[in-house]
Formats: structure tokens, C-alpha cells, sequence
């Protein structure tokens, strides 16, 4: 067989640079990619989160699926991401670090999920060498799940929140959350809350204590 020669080669090679980035991006079958960089799987009865997201990605939709777990492994390498929506599943825990090394996410959509507690490393979006972890994200919706309780930690990290939704959950509304009004105080002008709207009853001790301390927000 006669040697091939460079320029065959070279050609052989430029045309593996051409077809191997739409390979690596390609939308997910079972996904739709209405513009660069953004992806939608909603109702798709999807299982699991599918495989081969493209790296870039923006934006990623995954309402209204039958997903029932979040773990480290799921968006790992989508540094690019800004949105993610998980709302309206079947998510029943998050494993901590989960969202870890989306260094880019800004909101994070749980709503209508089945989530009972949340660990205090849940939101980290950045680790730097095991010991300092912070979040990036601005806008968290947490509304209609089953979270009775939220522990003290769950938001100490997340500095840079701006909305907060957390209505429609069966809060048990005592002294348990009582640091919810110190957190709140502490970012007073930073945060809008959508918090106590249909919330707490207005013979609770929280809301009692809330009065005058919480702003109220029903559209953000």
C-alpha cells in the first residue's frame, strides 16, 4: 500500500476538527436545542438526566420529568451553566455537592419537587480545596415541596441571593426557624423574600415575629 502523504493527512485532520465538535455538542436526542447553547427536555417523562449535554451549555431545562434524585455526577463539567430547571419532578434528595463546579449558575428552579430536608452543602457551587465553599447563585425556588424545617447552614454561603421562594410547603412555623429572620436581617436590601405569602398562619410564632421584619413579595 502506497505511503499516504502529508497533505492527505492534513486534509484527513481538518476535516476531524469539523465533525468532531458537532459530535461532543450534538443536542441529546430526547432533548430539543432551540438556540446555541440552550437546551429543553420538559416533558419527556425522563427517568434520568440524559447523556452528553453539550458543554457549553447555558441554559438547561428539565421540568416536568419523573427525575427522583440529584447527584455530583449528573452536571459535572457544565461550568457554562447559568439556569437550571428541575421543577415539577419527582426529587426526593439532592446529594451534597451536587451542583458543585457549576461555577456560573445563577438560579436553580426545585419547585414542585418532593424534597423533605436539605443538607447545608446542597447550594455550593464553588470548592476551593475541600475547606472554602461558597454559591453563586441569585434566584432559588424551593416552593411547593414538603420542607417542614431548613437548616441554619442551608443559606450561610449563598451571599449573593436575591429571590427566595419558599412558599407552599408545610413549614412548621416555631422558633426552629427563627434564624430564617436573623439571615433576613443580615441581607436586608439585598434580598427579596417570597416567603411568608400563604406560608406561615397568622396565628403562628413566626409570623408573629415577622411582622415587622420580612417584606412581603407575591410576584417577583
Amino acid at each position: 500500500m502506497a505511503p499516504v502523504g502529508v497533505p492527505a493527512l492534513l486534509m484527513l485532520a481538518s476535516c476531524l476538527l469539523f465533525i468532531l465538535p458537532s459530535c461532543l455538542y450534538a443536542c441529546p436526542r430526547s432533548c430539543s436545542c432551540p438556540s446555541p447553547k440552550e437546551v429543553h427536555c420538559t416533558f419527556r417523562h425522563l427517568p434520568s438526566v440524559p447523556r452528553n449535554l453539550p458543554q457549553d451549555t447555558k441554559r438547561l431545562n428539565l421540568g416536568y420529568n419523573k427525575l427522583k434524585r440529584v447527584d455530583p455526577s449528573l452536571f459535572e463539567g457544565l461550568t457554562s451553566l447559568v439556569r437550571l430547571h428541575l421543577d415539577h419532578n419527582l426529587i426526593d434528595f439532592i446529594e451534597p455537592f451536587s451542583f458543585n463546579g457549576l461555577t456560573s449558575l445563577k438560579l436553580l428552579q426545585l419547585e414542585g419537587n418532593k424534597l423533605q430536608d436539605l443538607h447545608s452543602h446542597t447550594f455550593i457551587t464553588v470548592s476551593v480545596l475541600g475547606t472554602f465553599w461558597s454559591s453563586g447563585l441569585r434566584h432559588l425556588h424551593l416552593a411547593d415541596n414538603q420542607l417542614e424545617y431548613l437548616l441554619p447552614r442551608t443559606l450561610q454561603r449563598l451571599d449573593r441571593l436575591e429571590v427566595l421562594s419558599l412558599h407552599g410547603n408545610p413549614w412548621a412555623c416555631d422558633c426552629h426557624l427563627r434564624w430564617l429572620l436573623e439571615w433576613d436581617k443580615n441581607h436586608e436590601g439585598e434580598t427579596s423574600f417570597i416567603v411568608f405569602s400563604n406560608l406561615c398562619t397568622t396565628h403562628s410564632e413566626l409570623y408573629v415575629m415577622a411582622l415587622n421584619k420580612i417584606q412581603l413579595h407575591t410576584n417577583i
